[in-house]
């Protein structure tokens, strides 16, 4: 693949390359690139994980917690230096995708196969 091809703004590469692999990165490309507010957000993870799931708006970052208690979404406002917002579908969709498949594979890898194929079924059908 072409480096062009593997650079989704704000995502690992390893990521990245796998789902262009899956035939999802555009989608996956575009979801990074789409900024939401701090509501839909909230909205987006009690739809897809329950209201039971706390979300936590903080520093820059996203992260899930492996209980699936807990996500964490950047609270900065603005674009990161490659053109991305901080907070965007992408990031969103990314930690859900953690929370399920803690769910569903408790010790598997954090950006491993079921993680990957968790994130790719959320971009089809989101």
């Amino acid at each position: 693949m072409k480096t062009r091809e593997i650079t989704i703004p704000g995502e690992y590469v390893g990521v990245s390359k796998e789902l262009y692999r899956r035939g999802v990165g555009h989608l996956a490309h575009a979801a990074h690139m789409l900024p939401i507010t701090p509501d839909e957000a909230q909205q987006i993870v009690s739809d897809l994980l329950g209201s039971n799931v706390s979300v936590k708006f903080r520093g820059y970052r996203g992260r899930a917690l492996r209980s699936g208690k807990r996500v964490t979404l950047p609270a900065a406002s603005g674009v990161r230096s490659d053109g991305a917002p901080y907070l965007r579908l992408g990031i969103v969709l990314h930690e859900v995708a953690h929370i399920l498949t803690f769910r569903k594979h408790p010790h598997s890898a954090p950006h491993g196969e079921h993680f990957c194929y968790q994130f790719a079924k959320l971009l089809r059908e989101f």
